[in-house]
């Protein structure tokens, strides 16, 4: 025990309150500091220790597609919330921008407008002799060679004596008779809603069904809304909604009287094929989607066996089959069916638990409407599946525009793949490959993408998005080519793990491939949950920067959590390597706005090429004569004369290549202090002080102490020249040494508090 003489010359004690009643202590007060997660209020999946350094986390991995708004290192890593700029994020440690897409308008238009509600009408076949690829759209179909320079029209349906009524088509298959002889069918409905189908047996002859002969005549005039190839059969729907079948897409079953024998009847619903797959009864069958329902066509048995409960008794739309399962959507959700597994469905998408990110959902101007995106088709071919988005509306620039997208499914989680295409609307995709037989050419990989300038348009494009020949992930070099940019991608908002503290963004640092001298990495941000806020410019990375600082003076900005969004461009004309041809023109001379070359099919439009130090951009192919159109003298170059034969050198495809932005971060809990305190017994007993307005005595102390640990509040401490406007504390420990303790005696000694302080401001 202590005494001071105030200034009145009084003795005064050394004491603390507790819940407002004093107490004499005995010896030093000792204070020091914990960590706020050794309080005992911080309880959940993590064990976190007391470090009191900096923490920092890889943001690496995004291929776990659209995920959460809340990024937790502790259990949601690997998603991203949104990808305006259709970034490729499939891979791990490997983001890069996404693979060009090309347009290619043809030489003439359908007549007729008017599409149907789905459209599979896309097939790759060397059925005339050459490689092409068929798309029958509207009334009209259409082949594209494998030069990819022109669409030539090979069926004009506007020519057809049924004028108006031709059908537009839906569907195109490819069909082997048993005697050999190829074909191709494909189908449609007309502007009345009758159906229709065309034949070929080389490509560029096609009779329309009422055309090809028919014994018995209950095979004239057969009409066709969908169909597929199953089995040596051409299974198709239509004639009085009924599922038929033929061998050769001419005679159709019939019974013994000559009359046509179904196998199904749909009860006047239109059908959509999904594919062939694994039945549960143990062999493959046909799906197809009908009154808004997965079938499932037990052919032998004459019968359809629907799928209950699947898609939550939604409307189904549209469906695939890919690796084995049944990927069927809404438009909206999509779920994937595995008969082969005990019949399991699991829902895959499209997004995550927080919904749509705001790409899906931006406002178009259009009270009540947003983008509105849905899911019309699937385009299977490799490894990973893409789905086609369509809106009506659009959205950035083209407001009240339509509008389509591609998304890809990566077997984890779903992710825009490319950036939005304005005013335009897709129908039909398709996964594709030139040559499709056995050569020793490398091939090339492409998703073609038919679409129209509007719903009741007839201008139409093919899109091509050129993939890599090998693997399913472009890699930056030859080959290979990228979207311009800047495209960008959205983290979710990031707490550290520890949403309830406030900490410190201090360094942003990046890990990549080599970088050319025009290919950047801009980092923004925005802090603290405020998704409205304007983003920060933090940096650009280039080539040969490997760090960003968040302040100048490296001190830090504090953040209670943090969302990136990070663009990436890749820059035009950087790099190049030999084309594998040459010039073949005696007089390429300045100002000449078109050369010939030995071998055109190694270019696309779009492409930057160059002759000697000049770069040129190539504008259109004339496949018939090796001939380039080109813009002379790009990128600030020099239109110049060139040598006849000299190598023509193509850009190599470059992109930012990122593995990882490290970031670096303070999170440390906010100081609360551990007290060790002895309370003066005999002081107190001596003085006297006063418990509860009475005369204090042991008892009375060592209650009252009791009192404070049994209440739920926090008790409030006062200790004068340290916490004199008090702290919240809680006893942990109060051990007590009492000596002449006999009733008479009274009992005297000290009692030791341990207290710590739990929660601060």
């Amino acid at each position: 025990m202590s005494d001071a003489v105030a200034d009145d010359g009084e003795y005064q004690d050394d004491t603390i309150t507790l819940n407002g009643v004093k107490l004499a202590v005995n010896s030093p007060i000792r204070a020091g500091m914990v960590s706020e997660f050794s309080t005992g209020m911080k309880v959940g999946k993590a064990t976190y220790d007391e470090r009191l350094h900096a923490f920092w986390i890889a943001l690496d991995d995004f291929s776990g597609g659209f995920g959460f708004r809340q990024l937790d290192v502790r259990e949601a890593g690997g998603t991203h919330f949104d990808n305006v700029g259709g970034v490729d994020l499939r891979r791990p440690r490997h983001i890069t921008l996404p693979a060009r897409r090309d347009t290619l308008d043809p030489p003439s238009d359908p007549a007729l407008s008017t599409l149907i509600s789905w459209q599979d009408s896309m097939i790759y076949s060397d059925i005339s002799g050459a490689e092409r690829l068929y798309v029958a759209i509207l009334e009209d179909i259409f082949y594209l060679d494998i030069e990819r320079s022109v669409l030539t029209r090979v069926y004009d349906g506007s020519a057809d004596p049924d004028g108006a009524n031709a059908p537009r088509f839906g569907r195109i298959i490819e069909g082997v008779a048993s005697d050999g002889t190829r074909f191709l069918l494909a189908t449609g409905v007309d502007a009345t809603g009758s159906e229709e189908y065309v034949r070929t047996e080389d490509g560029g002859t096609w009779v329309k069904s009422s055309g090809i002969p028919a014994t018995p005549a209950a095979n004239a005039s057969m009409q066709l809304s969908d169909a597929i190839w199953w089995n040596g059969l051409v299974i198709a729907h239509g004639e009085g909604d009924q599922i038929i079948g033929s061998s050769d897409g001419k005679a159709w079953d019939v019974d013994e009287a000559g009359l046509l024998d179904p196998r199904w009847r749909t009860g006047g619903s239109f059908v959509r094929f999904v594919g062939t797959a694994m039945a549960p009864w143990g062999y493959d069958a046909p799906y197809f989607l009908s009154k808004g329902h997965l079938w499932i066509l037990d052919w032998y048995l004459y019968n359809a066996v629907k799928v209950e409960d699947l898609g939550d008794r939604n409307v189904l739309r549209a469906g695939v089959v890919w690796n084995g399962s049944i990927i069927v959507t809404d438009g909206w959700n999509i779920w994937e069916y595995n008969p082969g597994n005990a019949q399991t469905v699991r829902r895959i998408g499209l997004f995550g638990k927080d919904g749509p990110p705001p790409s899906t959902r931006s406002d178009t101007g259009h009270p009540g409407q947003a983008d509105n995106y849905y899911i019309t088709h699937f385009i299977p071919g490799t490894s990973d599946l893409f789905a086609i988005c369509r809106s009506l509306t659009g959205a950035g620039a083209a407001v009240g525009a339509p509008s389509w997208r591609l998304a890809v499914y990566n077997g984890v989680g779903w992710s825009w793949f490319g950036s939005e295409v304005t005013s335009s609307q897709a129908y039909a995709g398709i996964m594709g490959i030139f040559p499709s037989a056995l050569s020793l050419q490398l091939p090339t990989r492409t998703i073609d993408v038919v679409a129209i300038a509007d719903q009741n348009s007839t201008d139409w494009n093919l899109h091509t998005i050129h993939l890599p020949p090998v693997g399913d992930i472009p890699v930056p070099g030859p080959g290979q080519r990228f979207e311009d940019g800047p495209l960008s991608f959205e983290t979710g908002w990031f707490d550290g793990g520890f949403a309830e503290l406030e900490g410190a963004l201090l360094q942003l640092s990046f890990d990549g491939y080599s970088m050319s001298d025009t290919e950047t990495v801009l980092v923004e941000y925005r802090l603290n949950n405020q998704t409205e806020a304007t983003y920060e410019t933090l940096g650009t990375f280039k080539k040969n920067s490997q760090k960003i600082w968040f302040s100048d003076d490296h001190r830090g900005v504090p953040f209670m959590s943090v969302q990136f969004r990070i663009s990436l461009d890749r820059g035009i004309g950087v790099k190049f390597s030999d084309a594998g041809t040459n010039v073949s023109d005696a007089a390429f001379d300045a100002g000449d706005v078109s050369v010939t070359v030995q071998d055109s099919s190694l270019f696309r439009i779009g492409d930057v090429v160059r002759f000697d130090e000049e770069q040129c951009l190539i504008t259109a192919i004339t496949a018939a004569s090796e001939l380039l159109t080109i813009t002379r003298g790009y990128n600030s170059t020099t239109d110049a004369g060139h040598s006849n034969g000299i190598d023509v050198y193509a850009e190599e495809g470059v992109s930012p290549e990122i593995k990882a932005l490290i970031l670096v971060y303070d999170k440390v809990p906010k100081m609360r202090t551990a007290w060790t305190i002895r309370i003066d017994v005999s002081r107190m007993i001596e003085r006297p002080f006063s418990i509860d307005e009475e005369t204090a005595t042991t008892e009375s102390i060592w209650q009252f102490l009791k009192s404070l640990v049994n209440t739920p509040t926090l008790t409030k401490m006062v200790v004068p020249s340290m916490e004199s406007g008090g702290v919240n504390v809680r006893i942990t420990d109060m051990p007590a040494t009492i000596s002449d303790f006999r009733t008479a005696m009274g009992g005297r000694g000290f009692i030791e508090l341990q207290l710590i302080e739990t929660v601060g401001e």
